[in-house]
């Protein structure tokens, strides 16, 4: 075979490695939950945003306070 019959194929497949690693990395949205025992907050990540009404339900915080401790 001629070299020129690969340079398609190897370009196809760098175009598809480059544009996977796109696809597979949503972005997250981190929401920080208190406990109210130790005073520490842990981060709680979803792939959707939430409303307000979802975060107060559920006890988040969009943003850390200053000098805030957190676990992991």
């Amino acid at each position: 075979m001629k070299k020129e019959h690969f340079i398609v194929p190897a370009l196809a497949a760098i175009a598809i490695s480059l544009l996977s690693g796109c696809a597979g990395n949503p972005q997250q949205h981190t929401y920080w939950l208190k406990n109210s025992t130790t005073g520490t907050y842990s981060a709680h990540r979803t792939y959707s945003p939430l409303t307000n009404d979802e975060i107060n339900e559920l006890g988040l915080v969009r943003e850390l306070p200053a000098n805030a401790k957190t676990v992991d």
